[in-house]
């Protein structure tokens, strides 16, 4: 089902995924292996 995301909910979305991306990277490279397995049970 498609319904239209209203712009301010689309940026919001987008900067959610955005920093979450960056957070896990940041995870992963502080954590190395271990933190990429955390990551993935998440």
């Amino acid at each position: 089902m498609l319904w239209k995301i209203p712009p301010l909910d689309q940026f919001i979305f987008d900067t959610t995924v955005f920093s979450y991306m960056i957070f896990k990277k940041k995870k992963r490279r502080i954590l190395g292996a271990n933190g990429e397995r955390y990551v993935k049970r998440e």
